[in-house]
């Protein structure tokens, strides 16, 4: 069992590359890290959350997702919103330009996925997704002991 979850993790590790490649090339110069597009992608998911929400949701530290918020705050596609549970820590949300920005990111992307043969059944994807999410999730329980 030790060789097949290694080969899930290589598999894992060399998807997200693949994915990095394509997001940069897809995206070009645009000011914009694959970081700074996971932030602006879940708070149009989520809706308005604080940085240490964002922190823990996608399992990173706060100060990372500070940094990126920070440089999405600077190109206008995030903004601080009031907190009424928290004077402190202020609620980010998405600009209408941040929103055009994730909605023309994600269309330039669907078109690309589109055109890719995936060689995948529906069933296939959705078990895909079930097992990565499964294989996520008993990863994080152990390392949470």
């Amino acid at each position: 069992m030790i060789q097949e979850i290694e080969g899930i993790i290589n598999e894992i590790r060399l998807a997200y590359h693949s994915l990095i490649k394509a997001f940069e090339e897809v995206h070009g110069r645009q000011g914009i890290t694959v970081g700074m597009r996971a932030v602006l992608e879940f708070i149009d998911r989520e809706g308005l959350r604080t940085v240490p929400q964002i922190a823990r949701a996608r399992n990173v530290t706060r100060q990372h997702i500070q940094t990126l918020v920070n440089q999405l705050l600077d190109q206008n596609w995030l903004e601080y919103r009031k907190n009424p549970d928290h004077k402190s820590s202020s609620l980010i949300g998405l600009t209408s330009k941040g929103k055009n920005k994730i909605n023309a990111m994600k269309k330039v992307e669907h078109a690309l996925y589109q055109r890719i043969d995936w060689g995948l059944t529906p069933a296939e994807t959705k078990a895909t997704i079930r097992n990565l999410k499964k294989f996520r999730e008993a990863l994080n329980h152990e390392m949470s002991k």
